[in-house]
């Protein structure tokens, strides 16, 4: 109510305006829908999910790829102290996906030395069991901790948009009633009126049915302002409440 005005409240209460026309567009799975897109804690619990089934595709890849590392080493080798010369070497490690090149020149003349080529395999198998299994078992605990607190975030948002637009439905009913009582009480003081004119009924019995009217039209007001109140519970449940905010000339 104060954007864009003074941060002053009138004394009377009359100086505050209604609340503004609210009206819930779409059957009660429709704003279930639009409920579920919008609401901040479904959507939270949806990227919560993301990153937990990212987590476990990680960890079960990880845990699939065996721990195994190739290398090859190409050159003069060793001559007859054992003494390496001009070689070049490679490690590939199939788990990490590390690439590694190395090369050798020494500043000695080493012609003499005959080349050859050396390739070594080196595999690390658990028997045991191994950490990558236990990761990705929490990883797979943690993905399906994650589609519960998510269909507990989409059962909570059903429940209270439903609750909110059956309460709806009752003040709607509840404000039928109420109109048609201020009608009866209007009609009541017509009545009243005439027959006071007719000499049939007495000034008692006209204050009596005006007051009736003023009790039938304030009922009416409050029921008024209990079915807008329970359309911006309704609004604010579906977040469609938000986009009403940011309309220019609202009360919101």
């Amino acid at each position: 109510r104060l954007l864009g005005r003074a941060v002053t409240l009138p004394v009377a209460h009359a100086g505050f305006g209604g609340l503004p026309p609210i009206t819930a567009t779409g059957t009660v799975d429709e704003l279930v829908a639009r409920a579920l897109r919008g609401r901040p804690e479904v959507a939270r619990a949806r990227a919560a999910l993301a990153d937990a089934q990212a987590g476990a595709r990680a960890a079960q890849l990880d845990a699939s790829l065996p721990d195994v590392t190739a290398s090859a080493l190409y050159g003069q080798l060793a001559d007859a102290q054992g003494t390496p010369g001009k070689t070049v070497s490679g490690n590939l490690n199939l788990k990490a996906g590390v690439l590694g090149v190395q090369a050798s020149l020494p500043t000695r003349d080493t012609s003499a030395i005959p080349s050859g080529l050396s390739l070594s395999l080196s595999a690390t198998i658990p028997l045991l069991g191994s950490a990558a299994g236990t990761t990705l078992r929490q990883a797979q605990l943690g993905q399906t901790q994650a589609q519960l607190a998510l269909d507990s975030a989409s059962q909570g948002v059903e429940l209270d948009v439903r609750s909110r637009y059956d309460a709806l439905q009752d003040e709607q009913a509840a404000l039928t009633g109420a109109q048609t009582t201020e009608r009866q009480a209007r009609t009541a003081l017509d009545s009243a009126r005439a027959r006071v004119d007719a000499g049939l009924a007495t000034a008692l019995d006209l204050a009596q049915a005006e007051l009736a009217l003023q009790q039938a039209t304030l009922a009416l007001a409050a029921q008024q302002d209990a079915v807008g109140l329970a359309a911006l519970q309704l609004a604010l449940s579906t977040t469609d409440l938000d986009p009403l905010l940011l309309t220019s000339g609202g009360t919101p």
